[in-house]
């Protein structure tokens, strides 16, 4: 019996229904449900960040972003490189995909069907 043909959004790394991820989830709405970051920077959001900062090597000041889809990350991923680098020049594999945003079918290499109707 297939459950998911597609890896599934949001289970790819831990398994359709796994115990960890639904006791979590559970918690979590004992909590709160909003859950739009981008409005007010939660406790736990706040928290995995500097979780996450604390993991990268080196001694500088570090950054989490947490974003919401596949192509926001690799646009805000260009914006940092671009910034960072001075060079506004971006180098995409043939094939690739990038997200369905003007940025990421610019970068996506397959024509069909991302790239459709689009120019």
């Amino acid at each position: 019996r297939y459950i998911d043909f597609s890896s599934g959004i949001a289970v790819v790394n831990t398994g359709h229904r796994h115990p960890k991820v639904i006791e979590a989830v559970k918690a979590q709405l004992d909590r709160f449900t909003h859950t739009c970051h981008q409005v007010v920077p939660y406790e736990s959001y706040v928290h995995l960040a500097e979780r996450l900062n604390g993991l990268l090597p080196g001694k500088f000041g570090k950054k989490t972003v947490f974003v919401t889809t596949g192509a926001e990350a690799v646009e805000n991923a260009i914006k940092i490189a671009r910034n960072a680098t001075g060079r506004q020049a971006v180098i995409a594999f043939s094939g690739g995909f990038h997200g369905r945003t003007f940025m990421g079918m610019a970068l996506t290499g397959k024509v069909v069907p991302y790239k459709v109707g689009f120019g």
